[in-house]
């Protein structure tokens, strides 16, 4: 349980995890881009996440592509919803550097 509470429980995970398409097309760049953190920060924490079975790398020529797993479409949906009924849904379009406790109090 501590590998997801370290993976998913903080801002810039939360975020990444959030901005990760269905549709099979997120790759790295546009990701990290999407999500306001660094390629190196990002790549650390898909790792994190590839260990909690959350989401797979997938390489097609030189682009690799970050699918989620079963398990991260369940955790995604799931986080959403609790966002959405917390009246954070735009939580992941507007970050800030700040912690979640202190943005939403």
């Amino acid at each position: 349980m501590k590998q997801f509470k370290d993976v998913i429980l903080r801002d810039k995970p939360v975020k990444i995890f959030l901005n990760i398409t269905r549709d099979n097309k997120t790759y790295g760049s546009m990701l990290a881009k999407k999500s306001d953190v660094t390629y190196s920060h990002l790549v650390n924490l898909i790792k994190k996440m590839i260990v909690a079975k959350l989401v797979k790398k997938v390489i097609v020529g030189r682009t690799s592509y970050i699918i989620l797993t079963e398990k991260g479409r369940d955790l995604q949906d799931a986080l959403s919803k609790l966002m959405e009924e917390l009246k954070w849904e735009n939580y992941y379009n507007t970050y800030t550097e700040t912690t979640l406790m202190e943005k939403y109090q």
